[in-house]
């Protein structure tokens, strides 16, 4: 039989008056998203703000000059960054040589990019992948394989010239 200090208890949790404890769960959780959201709007806007109010300006160490390829306002520069896996010098230069219809095109057409250097690497350092299907049906570790192929995937998309096909 229940105390009233034990009915008292169960009232204020909720289970008196028909709420589950997952109810009860629901309601405690979607208090603290919202204490969580309060808090991180109000870290936002004094994040943006410096002393009384004044927005902070972003400041450049004397004597250097903002790098122009980090601008985001050329289309150029945002293709190359949106086909590759970042800003390199050389793609820049062959962006800028190009143009911006003609870079695209290069990518379009991998079949014409030279990408011996990473194909050289992978046969060298994977030996597994220059062999035929039927050799490697006959392999007994088919891990290793396995194990290669991801390897060689990965090292493609991430130093392969061909990034947009890769």
């Amino acid at each position: 039989m229940p105390t009233p200090t034990d009915v008292g208890t169960r009232e204020q949790d909720g289970l008196e008056t028909g709420e589950t404890t997952s109810s009860s769960r629901r309601r405690f959780f979607a208090l603290g998203a919202g204490a969580v959201a309060t808090m991180a709007a109000a870290s936002a806007t004094t994040a943006q703000t410096f002393g009384r109010g004044k927005p902070i300006k972003k400041t450049q160490p004397a004597g250097i000059r903002p790098d122009p390829s980090t601008a985001w306002t050329d289309p150029l520069l945002r293709l190359v960054r949106r086909i590759t896996m970042g800003l390199e010098p050389s793609e820049i230069a062959l962006a800028r040589q190009l143009g911006y219809a003609g870079y695209l095109e290069y990518h379009l057409n991998a079949a014409a990019i030279d990408d011996s250097v990473v194909n050289a690497r992978i046969a060298m350092q994977m030996p597994l992948l220059t062999q035929t299907a039927d050799q490697l049906r006959q392999a007994t570790d088919g891990g290793e394989v396995y194990n290669q192929l991801a390897d060689m995937t990965l090292y493609r998309a991430a130093f392969s010239k061909k990034q947009l096909y890769e």
